[in-house]
Parts: structure tokens; C-alpha cells; sequence
């Protein structure tokens, strides 16, 4: 995504990213933010096929969950991916356990 912080797209974080915002600001941005990371992971995987949910006045916290959910799992198989094709991957710990962590080229 080429950006310097964390996407905000963690449902139970919606109060500490976005404090001071409507409970609909709320539901708009983790949208948004479920747009962008979707789009991306689109550019990298073929044939995903995931309708994020409109927002709405009846769209909820919790139905919002498993769109994240969904996402997490993408995240984790394309990184997965990147490690066993050793590409533009880093590794962030010590011997005994690492994450591992795409990067720009």
C-alpha cells in the first residue's frame, strides 16, 4: 500500500483511530480502509470476489467483522505466498520466531 502507518481497517479499533467521529464516520472509514487493502490484494491474487457491504443505517459493528476477517486471511496467505517465493519479504524478531513482513521494492 506504500503507506507510512498501519491501515486502520480493525473493527474493535474504531474508537481509538477515529475518537472524536460519528458511529456512521466510524463505519465509513473502516469501508474505505477495506476498499484500499482489498483493491491492493486484488492486484496481487487472482479471481477474489468479495462485495464489501454499503453503508447503511441497519450495517453494524459486528457484520463488519467478518469483511475484516476475510481480509486478515487474505493478508496472511498472499504473505505466506511471498515467503516461499522469497520475494520482498523481511523478517522482524529473533532466531526463535520472526514475522514476516513484506516491503516496497
Amino acid at each position: 500500500l506504500s503507506i507510512d502507518k498501519r491501515l486502520r481497517y480493525k473493527v474493535a479499533r474504531r474508537n481509538r483511530y477515529w475518537p472524536k467521529s460519528s458511529l456512521d464516520h466510524r463505519k465509513s472509514n473502516l469501508l474505505e480502509n477495506f476498499k484500499k487493502l482489498l483493491d491492493a490484494l486484488k492486484g496481487q491474487i487472482t479471481n477474489i470476489d468479495i462485495p464489501l457491504p454499503k453503508l447503511s443505517s441497519d450495517l453494524t459493528f459486528a457484520s463488519l467483522k467478518k469483511f475484516e476477517d476475510v481480509l486478515d486471511s487474505l493478508v496472511c496467505g498472499w504473505v505466506g505466498i511471498q515467503f516461499l517465493e522469497k520475494e520482498n519479504i523481511k523478517a522482524f524478531g529473533d532466531s526463535s520466531s520472526a514475522i514476516w513482513v513484506p516491503v516496497s521494492q
